[in-house]
């Protein structure tokens, strides 16, 4: 459990398990029928949404680090 813990505390890592879990519900919608396979379709492209706004707020971390960096000897 603890090591699941810090798994989330990373970009990485959450972005892994969010992956995992999207393709995993693609995957679960294509052997069930029904309404039951919509909503796993529908699961799957929320979680695919969460990804690209996950990667979008990376981006102000990786601006500041950039920034901050400087140039040459400092």
């Amino acid at each position: 459990m603890n090591s699941f813990s810090n798994l989330l505390n990373t970009y990485p890592g959450r972005d892994s398990v969010v992956r995992t879990l999207s393709y995993l519900s693609l995957y679960l919608s294509g052997h069930t029928s029904g309404i039951t396979s919509r909503k796993l379709k529908t699961i799957s492209d929320e979680l695919n949404y969460c990804r690209l706004i996950l990667r979008l707020f990376d981006d102000i971390p990786m601006l500041r680090f950039t920034l901050t960096y400087g140039l040459g000897r400092e």
